[in-house]
């Protein structure tokens, strides 16, 4: 109750946003358990596996996974208690709200294999390839020229939520292991390599259009880069 819609031009595409500004801004907090209409999460999901145990020197198993995660609810707790939301203590966060969430990766293939080599030597490998995350393009009220009551910087949804997503990312992690087999003790000696190809694709990016100290699309986040891990296993 006691909120006013304050409509504002969208720089990005002239667009209109609307905002809602809080007449009585500083009031003690109604709070009620409830499950509001609309308040819902849908998964919709389909996986197909092919897996061939180990013989004849080698062994695999393949997996795709297609996933439709949309709704109102995010499945991103952002600080919240799980199965709680804060969506209806302020009609901003409703603008754009129904759409697909922020952690759904629309398709994932994963092949995982072992492979024994000539002279004992083993190598194994899980290779997956998925969709990026989701993202939003958001705007804040002050850096469109308004300011509402309850102070602070307002940001809300510019766009469907979900209405983009980052690149599609692939890896690829490689082991090669030789055990040597001294009397009644088994000596392993093995290396890792994680993220064969060094793939630097971004994982985040900065979301917010209006913001004159953040630069949209601006990559704050990467795969980590290749490591290499050496060791060694006894067994007795």
């Amino acid at each position: 109750i006691d909120w006013e819609p304050v409509d504002v031009t969208d720089t990005y595409d002239n667009s209109t946003v609307t905002f809602y500004n809080d007449l009585n801004f500083g009031r003690a907090p109604e709070q009620f358990i409830v499950n509001p209409p609309g308040a819902v999460r849908y998964y919709e999901g389909v996986e197909v596996t092919l897996n061939k145990r180990y013989s004849k020197g080698f062994a695999f198993n393949l997996s795709y996974v297609y996933a439709n995660s949309h709704g109102t609810i995010d499945t991103d707790r952002g600080g919240q208690a799980l199965g709680t939301s804060g969506l209806y203590a302020d009609p901003n966060a409703h603008n754009n709200n129904d759409g697909r969430f922020y952690l759904e990766r629309r398709h994932q293939l994963k092949l995982t294999g072992l492979v024994k080599g000539p002279l004992g030597i083993n190598l194994s490998g899980y290779f997956k390839y998925w969709s990026g995350r989701r993202r939003t393009r958001t705007v804040g009220d002050t850096d469109l020229g308004i300011n509402l009551n309850q102070g602070g910087r307002v940001v809300t949804n510019a766009e469907q939520r979900g209405n983009t997503g980052l690149p599609n990312q692939y890896e690829l992690d490689l082991r090669v292991e030789k055990a040597f087999k001294i009397k009644n003790i088994q000596l392993s000696i093995f290396a890792d390599i994680f993220n064969v190809f060094n793939s630097n694709f971004a994982t985040s990016y900065r979301t917010d259009r209006s913001s004159s100290t953040l630069n949209w699309l601006e990559v704050d986040e990467i795969l980590d880069p290749r490591v290499i891990r050496v060791g060694a296993k006894i067994e007795f």
